[in-house]
């Protein structure tokens, strides 16, 4: 994304979350908020605020992406949005399940991305982010996770009483790459 996009994409950011109008002042608030040291943070705090506003679905995809990224506060918020806004938890699960069953899949194999895309059934991509995804995370984590996650899936198909506290912890184990 370029330098311009970017500051469009925190205009409009800008303009959502702080109610600021578009014309004039949000190119300015966009420019100190590029500038700002973490840019990143910033931004996705701003996605965060900008989609409890507009009441829109959390994508589950994302609360998955987000904790696997090991940001423990911004995936809870992501979820608690997205149970807010009417997900399911199942469908929550189910993006984690596949998150960490390609990531296993990945995490000893040895190759190339379009061998191991092949001989797996995933497109290079998956491939190429599932180990950007395993970077920090060791074998006994990764089991760790697996493991609660079928417990997580049991839970809140009736085996548990309450599917948001489990989703929860599955969230912070999962955050802390199985460590906690």
């Amino acid at each position: 994304m370029s330098l311009d996009q970017r500051a469009v994409s925190a205009a409009t950011i800008c303009a959502i979350c702080w109610g600021v109008p578009p014309v004039g002042v949000a190119p300015r608030a966009a420019s100190r908020f590029i500038r700002s040291g973490s840019f990143s943070a910033r931004l996705n705090a701003a996605l965060i605020l900008a989609t409890r506003q507009l009441a829109v679905p959390a994508p589950v995809l994302v609360v998955a992406d987000v904790a696997i990224a090991g940001r423990r506060g911004d995936a809870l918020i992501l979820l608690r949005h997205a149970l807010a806004s009417g997900a399911d938890p199942v469908p929550i699960v189910a993006a984690f399940a596949s998150k960490l069953r390609t990531m296993a899949k990945i995490s000893g194999a040895r190759g190339g991305s379009g061998q191991l895309a092949q001989q797996f059934g995933l497109a290079p991509w998956q491939v190429d982010r599932a180990r950007r995804d395993l970077q920090g995370w060791d074998d006994r984590g990764l089991g760790r996770c697996i493991t609660l996650l079928a417990e997580t899936d049991a839970a809140i198909k009736g085996a548990g009483r309450d599917p948001v506290f489990v989703l929860e912890r599955l969230v912070g184990v999962i955050s802390t790459r199985g460590l906690s």
